[in-house]
């Protein structure tokens, strides 16, 4: 391996053109090490970031117009529910009292300040599944719990539910 100073003195022996050629050469030699190692992936960095930019903003536009319309169906589900100044008890007993099957109606009890229990014996069952959809859509009122045992005839069921405000 040479030292320097034997690279300096081989360097005074060129001549002028192999001089220039050398430098031409390390000129060029830097230029490609400096695009290779530092340009490039700089530029590749900021296009795979440009790229994730469109992303996140077409991410967030989903997001904002998704928030607005969750925003909206909480509004509508809102007021249904805290409009309601009845207890749930009374509120399940006059909605039931509307109904076809108010006379099948048997064990009405409240279990907890926002909850009741009650049992529709020999019904029809897509008219109570009919009936349910439509307290949880005017008041808010959900299934806790619900079971189904079937009488023999189509359709016909006798049905525990318990129900949450």
């Amino acid at each position: 391996m040479k030292n320097w100073k034997d690279l300096m003195a081989e360097w005074e022996t060129l001549s002028l053109r192999d001089k220039r050629r050398v430098a031409g050469g390390c000129a060029a030699a830097t230029v490609t090490i400096l695009y290779l190692f530092i340009w490039s992936p700089i530029t590749h960095k900021i296009d795979t970031l440009q790229i994730e930019i469109e992303q996140n903003k077409k991410l967030l536009t989903w997001m904002q117009s998704a928030d607005t319309k969750i925003q909206f169906l909480e509004k509508q589900l809102k007021p249904a529910s805290a409009s309601s100044s009845k207890s749930l008890l009374s509120l399940i007993q006059s909605e039931i009292s509307q109904t076809t099957f108010a006379k099948n109606l048997t064990g009405l009890q409240q279990t907890d300040k926002n909850a009741v229990q009650f049992n529709l014996k020999n019904v029809v069952f897509d008219n109570v599944m009919t009936w349910l959809i439509q307290l949880w859509k005017q008041h808010g009122i959900q299934i806790t719990q619900m079971s189904t045992t079937p009488t023999g005839e189509s359709g016909i069921v006798t049905i525990e539910i318990a129900l949450r405000n």
